[in-house]
């Protein structure tokens, strides 16, 4: 009986990728949006779409037996895992949904690649590092930017409480993207100054402008042209390998002020088994997650001592260093 249960969850994980590529193909050709805009029929919605075949009529009725939708073809509506591939949503992982079929499929598809070479398995493919590639396409950057933005905001939402921001005159987010990490910390400090940094491309992707924030465009592997009481880095280091980490460390010890702290907010590795996210991380990135001792081993060896080492959320740590050797 074991060798069949062993047999029937294997085929199970052979296709366990056909759900999330079908509800990806559905936000693709905006179907939550439609029904939600009262397109709430399947004649309604193929003639919307001009849709061939009998194609629709399958994904529909899948969406269905999920509960991604509810009701029936002559009367559809969206489920509670649909409304959130809404774009109105204002909780919408729609461009996350996006986000994981482009690229990185293209990338965890030539894993073997990366696990012979120790080479990114996407600039095997595309001719460039993964960011390079984003920053070449700005609509393949603006889904990784609000993908990314849909991550932050569910993850930072109650930043503000664990760690004392009021110390700080100036708060830094470094590689911030188009700022979701300050927009949880903001209201809670109105009487801060605070700084979005980001290449070009990525900030112009930002529309609300805020009196007390300043953007400035930079690459965080060149000097920083500021000081700073707080610089956060929030899920960069693990983008990039040693060397590449330690210079970006290197630069944020130049920008701070004396006495000033670097916030990392990572991936504890120890707490949580990361091993598919480092795979995913190699293929993408020729990175990986990292434990908190190791974040602390590279900081020490770049002039930083440990201040604060504290569990952030389900997934992350949040680990504060002030710098111990003269810039």
């Amino acid at each position: 009986m074991a060798s069949k249960y062993i047999k029937s969850e294997l085929k199970s994980l052979f296709t366990a990728h056909w759900e999330y590529l079908a509800v990806n193909a559905a936000c693709k050709i905006d179907l939550f949006d439609l029904i939600d805009q009262g397109y709430r029929s399947l004649d309604l919605l193929q003639q919307k779409m001009n849709s061939k075949g009998k194609g629709l009529y399958h994904l529909v009725q899948f969406l269905l037996e999920q509960e991604y939708l509810i009701g029936d073809c002559k009367r559809l509506a969206l489920g509670a895992r649909g409304s959130y591939l809404t774009e109105g949503h204002s909780e919408s992982l729609k461009q996350m949904c996006l986000l994981w079929a482009a690229e990185h499929m293209d990338a965890w598809q030539h894993l073997s690649y990366s696990l012979k070479t120790g080479e990114a398995a996407i600039s095997h493919l595309y001719g460039k590092g993964y960011f390079d590639y984003l920053n070449d396409h700005p609509e393949k950057l603006a889904n990784y930017q609000q993908a990314m933005f849909e991550y932050a905001r569910d993850d930072y939402r109650d930043l503000y409480l664990h760690w004392d921001f009021s110390a700080y005159e100036v708060i830094t987010d470094l590689g911030g993207g188009t700022g979701a990490l300050l927009k949880a910390l903001m209201p809670a400090f109105p009487e801060k100054r605070f700084r979005l940094c980001d290449l070009p491309e990525v900030l112009q992707l930002r529309e609300q402008q805020d009196s007390n924030l300043e953007m400035i465009a930079i690459d965080f592997f060149e000097p920083l042209p500021f000081t700073s009481d707080l610089i956060i880095l929030s899920r960069i280091l693990h983008d990039w390998p040693d060397w590449q980490a330690a210079r970006i460390i290197q630069n944020c010890k130049s920008a701070l002020n004396p006495g000033g702290h670097l916030m990392l907010i990572e991936n504890a590795n120890e707490r949580v088994q990361a091993h598919l996210l480092s795979l995913n991380m190699l293929a993408i990135c020729k990175s990986h997650e990292r434990s908190t001792e190791e974040y602390i081993s590279l900081l020490d060896e770049g002039g930083f001592e440990l201040v604060a080492n504290t569990e952030f959320n389900q997934l992350q740590n949040l680990i504060v260093f002030k710098c111990t050797t003269e810039i």
